[in-house]
Parts: C-alpha cells; sequence; structure tokens
C-alpha cells in the first residue's frame, strides 16, 4: 500500500503549488519591469548630475550600472544565508510575506529616485528579497525520500519540479521587460517600478491568507515513522551548525556554483551594456530580448527538463561518491546521480565552447568578417546575430546548470535543513557577484565583447578542470 500512496499527491497540496508557481510568475514580472530601464534611467540621473560636458558620461554611467549591481548582490548574499533559517524556523508564508514586503520597499524607493543615492537606496531591501529561494523551499517539501529502490525516480521529480518552478518565473521574466520596455519607451522611467510596488503588496496578500500556517506542506505520502524521526531531529541542528553540515555535505557542488557565478555574473552585467551600447538597442528592443531569452529558457525548462532527467538517468559512474546525510544526521557516502552529473558537467561544457566562439567571432580578426559580410549582403543585422543567438543557447545552459546543481545538492540533505541548503547556495550564487560586476565592466571597456567571452569562456574551463581532479581523487580514495 505504501508505494501506491507515495505516487499520489494529495489534490490539496497540488492546489498549494499552482499558488506558488503564480506568485513565482508574478514576483519575476515585478522584478523584471524595470531592469531594460535602469541603464537608461542611469544615463539620465548621471547626465543631469554633470556639469562638466567635457566629460565621458558614458563611461560613469557604466560605472554606476556595475556598482549598482555589486550593493545589490552583497545585500543578496547577506539576505541569502538569514533567510535559511527564517524558513526553517518559522516556514513558507513568513517567509513569503518577508520576501515581498522587501520587494514593495525596493519598488517604492526606485519610484522616487531622482538622484544616483536613492537608486543605492533602492538596493537595499535586496538583502530580503528571495521570492525563488523561498519557492524552491516550498515546493522541495512536497517531495518526500522514498525507498533506496526509488532514490533515482526522486531525482527526476526533483529535477520536474524545479523546472516547472524556473518556467514559472521564465513566464513573469517574459512579460516584466517587454511591459517595461513598453512603458519606458514613452518616457516614463519610473511606471514599471510602481507598478511592481502594488503588485509585491498584492502577492504578499496571497502567500500570507493563500498558503497553509502550518509549518510545511501538506503531504500525504510521508510515513508516520518518518515524521516523528524528523521532529525528533529538528533540535539538533544549531544555526552555525546547519551551515557547516550543508558545506560539509556539497563542498564540491556549491564550489562549482561559485565559480560559475563569477562567469554567469560578468556576462550578465555587460549584456545590457553590449546590446545598448555596440549593437544599437533600444529600451523597447532590449525589453524584447530579454524577454525572448527568459522564454526559451522556459520552454526547456518546463518540457526539456525532465525528458533530459529520464534520458541520462543510469548512474553510469560507479567510482563517483558524494556525501549524504540522513535524517538522523549521520553522514554516509552514496554514488552521485547519473543524471544530474550528466547535466552539470556536460552544461559547463557547453557554456566554455559557446563562450570560446562567441571571443573568436568578436576578434579583431572576426569582427573585419562581420563588417565584410555586412557590406556585401547589405543586412546590418548579421553583425548583431552571432551575439544573439549564441547568447539564447547560453541562458538555455546556465538555466539547466542551475536547476541540476539544486536538484544534487538538496538530495544529499535531511528536509529539516533543505532551507539552509537552499539559502546557502543561493548565498554563494550571489557572493561572486559583488566584485563580478566591475570586473565585468573594466572587462568590457578594454576587450569589448570578445575578451568578456573569453574570460568567461576560461573560468568555465578552469571548472571543468576542478571536476577532472575531483573525480581523480574518488577514484584514488576507491
Amino acid at each position: 500500500m505504501a508505494p501506491q500512496n507515495q505516487q499520489k499527491q494529495p489534490a490539496e497540496g497540488k492546489t498549494y503549488f499552482y499558488l506558488i508557481y503564480g506568485l513565482v510568475v508574478l514576483y519575476a514580472v515585478c522584478y523584471q519591469l524595470q531592469s531594460p530601464i535602469e541603464p537608461f534611467l542611469i544615463d539620465r540621473l548621471v547626465t543631469s548630475n554633470d556639469t562638466d560636458p567635457a566629460s565621458s558620461s558614458s563611461v560613469t554611467s557604466q560605472q554606476t550600472y556595475g556598482n549598482l549591481q555589486t550593493v545589490f548582490n552583497i545585500c543578496q548574499m547577506i539576505g541569502s544565508l538569514l533567510f535559511g533559517t527564517i524558513l526553517d524556523t518559522f516556514g513558507i508564508r513568513v517567509g513569503f510575506l518577508v520576501n515581498f514586503l522587501a520587494c514593495a520597499s525596493s519598488y517604492y524607493l526606485l519610484s522616487e529616485a531622482t538622484s544616483i543615492e536613492y537608486l543605492y537606496a533602492s538596493k537595499i531591501p535586496g538583502m530580503f528579497m528571495a521570492g525563488f529561494l523561498v519557492a524552491q523551499s516550498a515546493c522541495l517539501k512536497g517531495i518526500q525520500l522514498s525507498s533506496s529502490e526509488q532514490k533515482q525516480q526522486q531525482q527526476q521529480q526533483r529535477m520536474e519540479v524545479l523546472g516547472k518552478l524556473t518556467a514559472s518565473y521564465t513566464v513573469g521574466a517574459t512579460i516584466g521587460p517587454t511591459i517595461g520596455g513598453i512603458l519606458g519607451a514613452s518616457g516614463d522611467y519610473y511606471l514599471g517600478a510602481k507598478l511592481a510596488y502594488f503588485g509585491s503588496l498584492l502577492c504578499a496578500a496571497l502567500a500570507w491568507f493563500g498558503l497553509p500556517s502550518s509549518m510545511d506542506l501538506p503531504s500525504s505520502n510521508v510515513s508516520k515513522e518518518e515524521n516523528n524521526e524528523n521532529q525528533d531531529s529538528k533540535g539538533k541542528w544549531s544555526f552555525l551548525g546547519r551551515y557547516i553540515q550543508a558545506i560539509q555535505i556539497s563542498g564540491m557542488f556549491l564550489s562549482i556554483k561559485a565559480i560559475t557565478s563569477v562567469a554567469n555574473s560578468i556576462a550578465s552585467t555587460v549584456r545590457p551594456l553590449i546590446l545598448k551600447n555596440q549593437l544599437g538597442l533600444s529600451e523597447r528592443g532590449l525589453g524584447l530580448f530579454m524577454s525572448i531569452t527568459f522564454s526559451v529558457g522556459g520552454i526547456v525548462n518546463a518540457f526539456g527538463l525532465g525528458t533530459l532527467s529520464r534520458l541520462l538517468g543510469s548512474d553510469y559512474s560507479s567510482n563517483g561518491t558524494v556525501r549524504h546525510v540522513n535524517g538522523n544526521g549521520k553522514v554516509q557516502d552514496k554514488k552521485m546521480q547519473g543524471s544530474t552529473r550528466f547535466v552539470v558537467k556536460n552544461s559547463i561544457m557547453g557554456m566554455c565552447l559557446l563562450y570560446a566562439i562567441l571571443s573568436l567571432t568578436y576578434s579583431s580578426l572576426g569582427i573585419i568578417s562581420l563588417h565584410a559580410l555586412v557590406d556585401v549582403t547589405g543586412l546590418s543585422f548579421l553583425k548583431s546575430l552571432p551575439y544573439i543567438v549564441l547568447t539564447l543557447f547560453l541562458s538555455v545552459l546556465q538555466y539547466v546548470l542551475s536547476t541540476a546543481i539544486t536538484a544534487e545538492t538538496t538530495s544529499m540533505v535531511p528536509k529539516e535543513i533543505r532551507g539552509t541548503m537552499i539559502s546557502l547556495e543561493h548565498s554563494i550564487f550571489s557572493a561572486p557577484r559583488i566584485i563580478a560586476p566591475s570586473m565585468g565592466v573594466a572587462i568590457y571597456g578594454r576587450g569589448d565583447i570578445a575578451g568578456v567571452c573569453m574570460s568567461c569562456s576560461l573560468i568555465f574551463l578552469s571548472v571543468l578542470f576542478f571536476w577532472s581532479k575531483v573525480i581523480q581523487r574518488n577514484k584514488a580514495g576507491n
């Protein structure tokens, strides 16, 4: 009878999952409304405060844009660490409420930003803007570990749920930049922030009154013995002990997350600058490109990620092992799941290759070839086409890589510190972004597109080297 119960998800639980997906859509819409407009708003504010007509306001705008991203990611790194304890202690409803109130505060300050100082102030509430983190924790609480014979099936289910959650964010992230670009094209650079403010307050009310007040989502596929075991083990974890245990368990994947986040942050920071300054996209065009990028990634996560996990479900490496902790806090070794391991490694290889191709395409010789092609065909868009197309592929791989790492790390820890695990992962994701935006702007200023892409390719290559060393060490240990 137990296996049959494990295959059924209660209807009430499904309703809560749909609400969570809806909240993520609205969260993404609000967050992305201002993203295509921010570079233009910075230009306007810097120009209005520039008393020297001969000074280079373009360079100042780029530096300001990078510095704003750095401040935001400092806040994100600190807040993510705190959010893990909030979720594991107070639950999902409180987590969502704190998140959406922080969002509303940030967007209100942004809507009143008539100076650069106001823009910096609007980033401070970002410390507690962790809507996707909360949603990940909420969804994973509904996926319970089963017997050892079913762990591969649980891994596939975890990938599918996280893929759907990412797809939900993508729906909102597709709508948001498009609307924001249209609103910005009208000349009002603050209307998007005002809409995001009211949208965040609406989400706060929906989360508080629509989600259950209990710590966990309703689930009928957890045995009474497992519930008792979880309750007995909750008191064993101190605040610091939660994070130490999580690092011990998944240090390899957290290291990969940190290193790849440097490259992804460099690329994402300079991307709007490249599209705006070098490739000449307008507010509307930049918003449309962001929407297309998000939509392509979302389609892959919604419809392709589960299939990919099932196709690669066998554990093809008998030598790869990771640390695993059961509900009693006992550390054990287990084989790495073949599917997620394959997805992580090959996503990294693909991103390394695509960035190298972009670097060669926009090198000195490549630019000459592109200009010659434009002169012969008369099609000016061919100059930007390689960057746009390959960036779409990179976006897909980045989505898949992030989802696969989260699926792997959350499968290694007991449920009572799963929120801590996710928050630690988000914090590690944000930490490199403290310095990476400034690095990206500096590299872009000296090497244009080619320099940025080659830097990213070398970073991913270093991760592959690190990966090979870890596997060799595991083989030697066995």
